[in-house]
């Protein structure tokens, strides 16, 4: 944005507040973003088929991600494989004392 803004012959805080108080400048914006990103596409798209096995992957994934995306499966086991043990936080164990204070001032009945 800076590159464009500078072309421009502005400041680029300046061409940030017309984005923001000129509806149609922000869509023409918009519009100039993603055609600068169709662009790296095609360029990205250009290197992956002439030989970046990464980015051919990458774009692949980005592409069908149910096909190609990474798998993996965590499974998380307590002491001796059994269930793991969740201790209560600071908030449910205040929570917990304060029912209890409650139900013994109800089990005194009505002073």
């Amino acid at each position: 944005m800076t590159a464009a803004a500078i072309a421009a012959g502005a400041r680029r805080p300046m061409v940030y507040g017309w984005r923001a108080d000129a509806p149609i400048f922000a869509e023409e914006w918009d519009g100039a973003v993603e055609a600068g990103t169709d662009k790296l596409e095609d360029e990205a798209r250009r290197r992956a088929l002439s030989g970046s096995d990464q980015l051919l992957m990458f774009m692949l994934k980005a592409r069908r991600p149910a096909k190609y995306r990474e798998r993996s499966l965590h499974e998380h086991t307590g002491a001796a494989g059994g269930p793991v043990q969740v201790e209560r936080s600071a908030r449910e164990e205040f929570a917990a004392r304060i029912a209890e204070i409650f139900a013994r001032t109800q089990a005194l009945g009505p002073h």
